[in-house]
């Protein structure tokens, strides 16, 4: 019965994580490539993020909604868009 049990909710879980679109680029400022992630369970949030100061660079990938919120507090220095659905940081430069 246990087993049962566990076996049902390891694939309720994992097939209810989060996607994000990953793109971090190797280098400030510099291209990145594109891909889809699959957020761990500490993460419950999808980020894009972009700098307003030298070198202007750009990030797209899964977060902590806590982690995300940081970003957002300093306004000066990035624009960080938070969400919590599939795939919903694609668009948000």
């Amino acid at each position: 019965m246990f087993v049962c049990l566990f076996v049902v909710f390891t694939c309720a879980s994992s097939g209810s994580a989060l996607r994000c679109r990953r793109c971090v680029p190797s280098t400030p400022g510099g291209r990145c490539t594109v891909s889809t992630e699959t957020c761990s369970s500490t993460q419950d949030a999808c980020v894009a993020a972009r700098f307003l100061i030298s070198p202007f660079s750009y990030f797209q990938r899964c977060i902590s909604m806590a982690d995300c919120r940081i970003l957002q507090a300093y306004p000066s220095l990035m624009k960080a868009n938070c969400c919590q659905t599939d795939l919903c940081n694609i668009s948000s430069f």
